[in-house]
């Protein structure tokens, strides 16, 4: 079952998904919701505390790379090398992403798992956000408010 936000993000896999249920469970329930209960953070558009405190984004890695027109496999025995540079190049044109340690840029290419693109996209996408406002309020409509909404 995909919710909206899941098929306008062309997110791969919903929340409920067989592959990934136990981990939206677990994270609602053992991180966010003791988070949300103490009001030490915000989930835009579901959540927000009367405090400055962080903002949790949900955000998709595919999803992103998707609207930034640089999707492909590069997990993996199905990526390579070369694909993450290419994504990585394919940010840093975009004026998003830079890397002051050559090292750690290494490091995110040499990670075959993806783990660390991963972040990286993350990052972009979690900047994206903040830096458009019209952003977040377009997040605040139905059915957002109640089921979430993916920032790419």
């Amino acid at each position: 079952m995909k919710r909206t936000t899941d098929i306008e993000a062309r997110a791969p896999f919903g929340p409920y998904n067989l592959r990934i249920y136990k981990q939206t469970y677990y994270g609602i329930n053992d991180v966010l919701r003791p988070l949300v209960a103490d009001n030490l953070v915000n989930v835009p558009p579901l959540h927000y505390s009367e405090d400055d405190a962080p903002w949790v984004m949900e955000v998709c890695p595919a999803s992103t790379l998707k609207a930034s027109g640089l999707y492909g496999s590069y997990k993996d025995a199905r990526g390579s090398i070369e694909a993450r540079e290419n994504i990585l190049l394919g940010l840093k044109d975009s004026g998003r992403v830079t890397f002051s340690d050559g090292d750690v840029r290494q490091r995110v290419i040499a990670d075959a798992q993806g783990d660390a693109l991963d972040s990286v996209i993350a990052a972009d996408a979690t900047f994206r956000a903040i830096a458009d406002p019209e952003r977040i309020v377009q997040a605040h409509r139905f059915p957002y408010y109640l089921e979430a909404y993916i920032f790419v």
